[in-house]
Protein backbone atom coordinates (compact mmCIF):
# COMPACT_ATOMS: atom_id res chain seq x y z
CA UNK A 1 0.00 0.00 0.00
CA UNK A 2 2.66 2.28 1.02
CA UNK A 3 4.69 1.44 -2.35
CA UNK A 4 1.34 2.59 -4.41
CA UNK A 5 0.10 5.37 -2.69
CA UNK A 6 3.28 6.92 -1.90
CA UNK A 7 3.25 9.71 1.21
CA UNK A 8 -0.10 8.58 2.13
CA UNK A 9 -0.73 7.16 5.95
CA UNK A 10 -1.34 3.75 5.76
CA UNK A 11 -3.66 1.97 8.93
CA UNK A 12 -3.53 -1.69 9.59
CA UNK A 13 -5.90 -3.75 11.26
CA UNK A 14 -6.16 -7.58 12.13
CA UNK A 15 -8.93 -8.99 14.48
CA UNK A 16 -6.42 -11.47 15.70
CA UNK A 17 -3.43 -9.59 18.02
CA UNK A 18 -0.75 -12.32 17.44
CA UNK A 19 -1.04 -11.34 13.62
CA UNK A 20 -0.52 -7.40 14.84
CA UNK A 21 2.41 -8.52 16.33
CA UNK A 22 4.41 -10.48 13.61
CA UNK A 23 3.46 -7.28 11.54
CA UNK A 24 4.99 -4.90 13.83
CA UNK A 25 7.74 -7.64 14.42
CA UNK A 26 8.67 -7.32 10.54
CA UNK A 27 8.03 -3.31 10.50
CA UNK A 28 7.98 -1.16 14.00
CA UNK A 29 7.22 1.76 11.85
CA UNK A 30 3.63 0.38 11.02
CA UNK A 31 0.57 2.19 12.46
CA UNK A 32 -1.43 -1.73 13.44
CA UNK A 33 -4.85 -1.27 15.47
CA UNK A 34 -6.95 -4.21 16.68
CA UNK A 35 -10.25 -3.72 15.25
CA UNK A 36 -13.26 -5.97 14.12
CA UNK A 37 -14.65 -5.69 10.50
CA UNK A 38 -18.24 -4.93 11.91
CA UNK A 39 -16.84 -2.35 14.66
CA UNK A 40 -14.09 -0.87 13.32
CA UNK A 41 -12.42 1.89 15.90
CA UNK A 42 -12.30 4.86 13.89
CA UNK A 43 -14.30 7.86 12.80
CA UNK A 44 -17.08 8.20 10.12
CA UNK A 45 -15.86 9.11 6.27
CA UNK A 46 -11.35 9.19 7.28
CA UNK A 47 -10.56 7.18 4.68
CA UNK A 48 -9.91 7.30 0.90
CA UNK A 49 -9.20 3.21 0.27
CA UNK A 50 -10.07 0.50 2.65
CA UNK A 51 -8.91 -3.04 1.22
CA UNK A 52 -9.02 -6.31 3.03
CA UNK A 53 -7.52 -9.31 1.83
CA UNK A 54 -9.20 -12.84 2.36
CA UNK A 55 -11.36 -11.41 5.58
CA UNK A 56 -14.50 -10.80 4.53
CA UNK A 57 -15.39 -14.32 4.22
CA UNK A 58 -15.73 -14.86 8.14
CA UNK A 59 -18.36 -12.25 9.67
CA UNK A 60 -21.37 -13.82 10.26
CA UNK A 61 -23.30 -10.80 8.54
CA UNK A 62 -21.42 -9.93 5.18
CA UNK A 63 -23.68 -6.70 4.71
CA UNK A 64 -22.83 -5.30 8.00
CA UNK A 65 -19.19 -5.53 7.24
CA UNK A 66 -19.27 -4.39 4.04
CA UNK A 67 -21.77 -1.39 5.44
CA UNK A 68 -19.47 -0.90 8.21
CA UNK A 69 -16.26 -0.21 5.16
CA UNK A 70 -18.82 2.11 3.72
CA UNK A 71 -18.81 4.17 7.02
CA UNK A 72 -15.33 4.60 7.10
CA UNK A 73 -14.57 5.64 3.54
CA UNK A 74 -15.14 9.34 2.71
CA UNK A 75 -17.47 10.00 0.04
CA UNK A 76 -16.78 8.37 -3.27
CA UNK A 77 -13.71 6.36 -1.67
CA UNK A 78 -12.81 3.04 -2.70
CA UNK A 79 -13.47 -0.27 -1.28
CA UNK A 80 -11.25 -3.16 -2.72
CA UNK A 81 -11.27 -6.34 -1.09
CA UNK A 82 -10.36 -10.51 -2.00
CA UNK A 83 -13.37 -12.99 -0.20
CA UNK A 84 -13.20 -16.78 -0.54
CA UNK A 85 -16.04 -18.22 -3.39
CA UNK A 86 -18.07 -21.30 -2.97
CA UNK A 87 -15.60 -24.10 -4.70
CA UNK A 88 -12.95 -23.07 -1.60
CA UNK A 89 -11.45 -26.26 -0.02
CA UNK A 90 -14.18 -28.06 -2.13
CA UNK A 91 -11.69 -30.90 -1.69
CA UNK A 92 -11.54 -30.91 2.23
CA UNK A 93 -15.69 -31.08 2.48
CA UNK A 94 -15.52 -34.09 0.06
CA UNK A 95 -13.27 -36.30 1.50
CA UNK A 96 -15.48 -35.13 4.78
CA UNK A 97 -18.59 -36.01 3.06
CA UNK A 98 -17.31 -39.72 2.14
CA UNK A 99 -15.82 -40.59 5.80
CA UNK A 100 -19.22 -39.35 7.27
CA UNK A 101 -16.71 -36.50 9.28
CA UNK A 102 -18.81 -33.51 10.25
CA UNK A 103 -17.58 -30.16 9.28
CA UNK A 104 -17.51 -26.55 9.73
CA UNK A 105 -19.98 -24.52 7.26
CA UNK A 106 -18.36 -23.15 4.52
CA UNK A 107 -21.32 -21.12 3.28
CA UNK A 108 -18.69 -18.90 1.05
CA UNK A 109 -20.46 -16.14 -1.50
CA UNK A 110 -20.68 -16.00 -5.09
CA UNK A 111 -19.64 -13.77 -7.03
CA UNK A 112 -22.79 -12.73 -7.79
CA UNK A 113 -24.09 -12.60 -4.43
CA UNK A 114 -21.23 -10.04 -3.43
CA UNK A 115 -22.31 -7.77 -6.13
CA UNK A 116 -25.46 -7.73 -4.70
CA UNK A 117 -24.56 -7.49 -1.29
CA UNK A 118 -22.18 -4.10 -2.04
CA UNK A 119 -24.78 -2.85 -3.88
CA UNK A 120 -27.53 -2.89 -1.20
CA UNK A 121 -24.43 -1.47 1.24
CA UNK A 122 -24.49 2.05 -0.87
CA UNK A 123 -21.77 1.32 -2.92
CA UNK A 124 -21.20 1.26 -6.80
CA UNK A 125 -19.15 -2.09 -7.86
CA UNK A 126 -16.66 -1.34 -10.46
CA UNK A 127 -15.12 -4.86 -11.36
CA UNK A 128 -15.34 -8.10 -9.78
CA UNK A 129 -13.55 -10.81 -10.60
CA UNK A 130 -12.55 -14.76 -9.94
CA UNK A 131 -9.49 -16.95 -10.08
CA UNK A 132 -9.03 -20.13 -8.38
CA UNK A 133 -5.92 -21.11 -6.82
CA UNK A 134 -4.13 -24.66 -5.79
CA UNK A 135 -1.76 -25.25 -3.16
CA UNK A 136 -0.32 -28.60 -2.19
CA UNK A 137 0.08 -29.69 1.28
CA UNK A 138 1.38 -32.63 2.88
CA UNK A 139 -1.76 -34.46 4.47
CA UNK A 140 -5.35 -33.16 5.44
CA UNK A 141 -3.79 -32.28 8.89
CA UNK A 142 -0.93 -30.28 7.53
CA UNK A 143 -3.60 -28.46 5.78
CA UNK A 144 -6.06 -27.74 8.72
CA UNK A 145 -2.87 -27.36 10.72
CA UNK A 146 -2.01 -24.16 8.13
CA UNK A 147 -5.72 -22.79 8.00
CA UNK A 148 -5.79 -23.12 11.93
CA UNK A 149 -1.99 -20.98 12.29
CA UNK A 150 -3.75 -18.24 9.66
CA UNK A 151 -6.81 -18.39 11.50
CA UNK A 152 -8.91 -18.82 8.56
CA UNK A 153 -11.12 -21.83 10.72
CA UNK A 154 -14.80 -21.16 10.68
CA UNK A 155 -16.91 -22.02 13.50
CA UNK A 156 -18.31 -24.97 13.78
CA UNK A 157 -21.80 -25.73 12.58
CA UNK A 158 -24.56 -26.15 15.14
CA UNK A 159 -25.09 -30.08 14.30
CA UNK A 160 -21.74 -31.28 14.83
CA UNK A 161 -21.18 -30.07 18.05
CA UNK A 162 -19.85 -34.04 18.95
CA UNK A 163 -15.83 -34.37 19.01
CA UNK A 164 -14.43 -35.58 16.00
CA UNK A 165 -12.58 -39.01 16.49
CA UNK A 166 -8.99 -39.75 15.25
CA UNK A 167 -10.46 -42.70 13.62
CA UNK A 168 -12.91 -40.27 11.01
CA UNK A 169 -9.54 -37.96 10.37
CA UNK A 170 -7.94 -40.85 9.16
CA UNK A 171 -10.35 -42.12 7.05
CA UNK A 172 -11.24 -38.65 5.42
CA UNK A 173 -7.32 -37.80 5.14
CA UNK A 174 -7.26 -41.05 3.29
CA UNK A 175 -9.73 -40.53 0.86
CA UNK A 176 -8.68 -36.86 0.37
CA UNK A 177 -5.63 -38.28 -0.44
CA UNK A 178 -6.94 -41.14 -3.01
CA UNK A 179 -9.17 -38.95 -4.85
CA UNK A 180 -7.05 -35.25 -4.78
CA UNK A 181 -3.71 -36.36 -4.95
CA UNK A 182 -0.95 -33.11 -5.46
CA UNK A 183 1.86 -33.70 -7.65
CA UNK A 184 4.80 -34.12 -4.94
CA UNK A 185 2.89 -37.21 -3.00
CA UNK A 186 0.66 -34.91 -1.19
CA UNK A 187 -2.88 -33.67 -1.19
CA UNK A 188 -4.38 -31.24 -3.49
CA UNK A 189 -6.47 -28.03 -2.10
CA UNK A 190 -8.31 -25.24 -4.05
CA UNK A 191 -8.74 -21.56 -2.86
CA UNK A 192 -11.54 -20.31 -5.26
CA UNK A 193 -10.90 -16.55 -4.81
CA UNK A 194 -13.18 -13.44 -5.51
CA UNK A 195 -11.30 -10.01 -6.02
CA UNK A 196 -14.33 -6.71 -5.93
CA UNK A 197 -13.59 -2.93 -6.14
CA UNK A 198 -16.12 -0.75 -5.54
CA UNK A 199 -17.02 2.94 -4.41
CA UNK A 200 -18.84 4.66 -2.12
CA UNK A 201 -22.25 6.60 -3.29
Amino acid sequence: MKREYPGSTVVGCDFALPMLIEAQRTDASKRLVVADVDAMPFPSGIFDLVASNLAYQWPPDTLASFQEAGRVLKQGGLFALSTLGPQTLFEMREACRHAAMPTAQMNFLRPDEVDGILAGAGFSVITIDRQTFTREYADMRALLRALRNIGAMPHPAASAGALITGVLLKKAGRIYRERFPGPSNGITATYDVIFAAARKG
